[in-house]
């Protein structure tokens, strides 16, 4: 498989206005694909991702609502200890983000 290696970097999202934002993300799972912490603008994600998985599959993790600020918003990745199970690789796969404008009532998460 070839793609980028976003393991323990940083990947730049960008809004048009300052909103609270749900953030979603499609991920690949395989038997060597690993555990990641993401945060968003320095805030964590409540828990790792664990895109381990004996066969080829999709995860739809929904990471949170988050106050996306206008212009360019940061998401972090950092490679984990990767499951026991898995084989050898620890990576990490993103198909796409996807951000949900939330109404003004939603809690968020803010740093």
């Amino acid at each position: 498989m070839t793609g980028i290696d976003l393991r323990n970097q940083n990947l730049s999202l960008s809004k048009l206005k300052r909103a609270a934002t749900s953030v979603e993300l499609n991920l690949c799972q395989s038997p060597d694909y690993g555990r990641q912490k993401l945060s968003i603008n320095g805030v964590a994600v409540a828990q790792a991702i664990d895109c381990y998985s004996s066969k080829l599959y999709w995860l739809h993790p929904k990471l949170g609502v988050f106050d996306l600020r206008e212009g360019d918003n940061t998401l972090e990745v950092e490679a984990l200890e990767p499951n026991p199970e898995a084989q050898p690789g620890n990576l990490f796969g993103l198909d796409y983000i996807l951000l949900v404008k939330q109404s003004s009532s939603s809690f968020f998460y803010s740093r």
